[in-house]
This record gives C-alpha cells, structure tokens and sequence, in this order.
C-alpha cells in the first residue's frame, strides 16, 4: 500500500469527525442564521433573555466530538505499526502507518 491510499481508519476518522464539525459549525449556524435567531443569549437591563433557535450546548456538544474522534486517530497513528501476523513490527515502531 502507498502512502496517498486512505485505509479504513482514515475514512472513519474523516467522516466520523468531520461530519459533526461541519453539522455543529456550519449547518447548524446556517439554520441559525437564516431562522433569524440570536447568536447568543443576550441579557439587556434585565429583561428578556433572548434564545437561540438551536442551543449552542448541543453546537458545541457535536464539535466536541468531532473532535475526539479526531484525538482517537491521531494517538492510534502514533501507536506502533502492526506486521500482518498481529504483532509488532519493531524495525518499523517509530514510523506514522
């Protein structure tokens, strides 16, 4: 395998972050922006409190995760290469698979 071929992992890990980045950042701040509502909660002399059409708790909540999955592949990609027995390739250890 070169290395410009994605495995399995790459997909997963450029799906499985960034899918719920873009829907956290972008969608959802679209819909956001296009309902019309406030980017934050804003509180003027006391009175109303006005509220997001889509709670940033769950923004953030997806970029959070998006995140980790990213975190997840990277420390995979530092592990150890494996050989194809199942065990440790030690000529090839410090190497990035």
């Amino acid at each position: 395998m070169t290395e410009t071929e994605l495995t399995t992992a790459d997909r997963i890990a450029m799906l499985g972050g960034g899918i719920p980045i873009l829907l956290g950042t972008v969608v959802l701040g679209l819909i956001n922006t296009l309902a019309d509502a406030p980017a934050a909660p804003v509180v003027e002399e006391g009175t109303t409190v006005a509220t997001p059409l889509i709670p940033v708790d769950l923004r953030i909540g997806l970029v959070l995760l998006g995140l980790l999955v990213w975190l997840a592949y990277a420390l995979y990609k530092l592990g150890p290469a494996t050989t194809p027995d199942g065990g440790i390739d030690r000529a090839d250890a410090r190497q990035a698979r």
